[in-house]
């Protein structure tokens, strides 16, 4: 058990702030804010081009 907690605090503190700093890049598949039963894809430089997947 104490080794699984010292696994969880090194992921916390040294692998967490990677992953949200990473910056979106290219395509993005999202669920349309006005119907969620839609997904939708865009690319991230230009969301004008939003089309139904």
């Amino acid at each position: 058990m104490k080794c699984l907690f010292k696994y969880l605090c090194f992921c916390i503190v040294f692998l967490l702030p990677l992953t949200t700093d990473a910056e979106i890049a290219g395509e993005v598949i999202f669920r349309h804010p006005d119907n969620p039963n839609e997904l939708w894809i865009t690319y991230v430089e230009n969301t004008n081009n939003a089309r139904l997947l």
